[in-house]
Formats: structure tokens, sequence, C-alpha cells
């Protein structure tokens, strides 16, 4: 458990600090991309 806390503090650690280095707006479609999955 505390380890996904862990990896999800550090994802968006890791955002906020591309997104403050590059002087850019949120864009989920960068943050989170979900891959299509087909059966």
């Amino acid at each position: 458990k505390i380890q996904a806390v862990c990896a999800v503090m550090r994802k968006l650690l890791m955002a906020i600090h591309a997104m403050l280095k590059t002087r850019s707006t949120f864009d989920s479609r960068r943050f989170y991309f979900l891959t299509e999955t087909t059966a």
C-alpha cells in the first residue's frame, strides 16, 4: 500500500516539476495516458 502511494506521489511530483521547468499548464493527456486494449 505504501509503495503504491509513493509511486503516485512520485508521478505527481515529476509532472509538477516538468510543468514548472517548461512553464506550461497542466495537460491531462500527457500526464496519464491510457492505452486501448482489445480482447
